[in-house]
């Protein structure tokens, strides 16, 4: 069974927060910790959920992180949800392959170097 886990980059704050609980209160959908509003999915924040895979160091990997990938040119790539699978796909976002694919094929180590959020400039 896999973990289901999610992170938001918190617009109004610039940080990135993991998610205790979503909750589907008036006006949309909102994250909560501790039991308290922090925002609204969307107006608020971006949601981003974990693959459920980790890199070569233990970290998690989530939507949105950049991995370093030694086996492709270029070496780093974005973590994206394309048509109900999590890969990883070019600067402008365009699929480049399925991410569980390469991550369990052994063709590369890869590494979480940062998110687009918070590292623009290594997109």
């Amino acid at each position: 069974m896999r973990e289901i886990k999610f992170r938001a980059w918190d617009k109004n704050k610039k940080v990135m927060t993991f998610v205790g609980e979503l909750a589907w209160l008036v006006g949309g959908l909102h994250f909560m910790d501790a039991g308290a509003c922090q925002g609204f999915i969307d107006k608020d924040a971006e949601l981003m959920q974990f693959t459920g895979l980790k890199d070569k160091n233990g970290k998690e990997i989530y939507e949105g992180d950049l991995i370093k990938l030694d086996s492709f040119m270029p070496p780093v790539m974005q973590i994206c949800f394309i048509e109900g699978a999590f890969c990883i796909a070019d600067r402008n976002g365009h699929y480049t392959a399925d991410m569980h694919y390469v991550h369990h094929a052994g063709i590369n180590q890869s590494e979480v170097i940062g998110n687009i959020y918070e590292n623009k400039d290594l997109v």
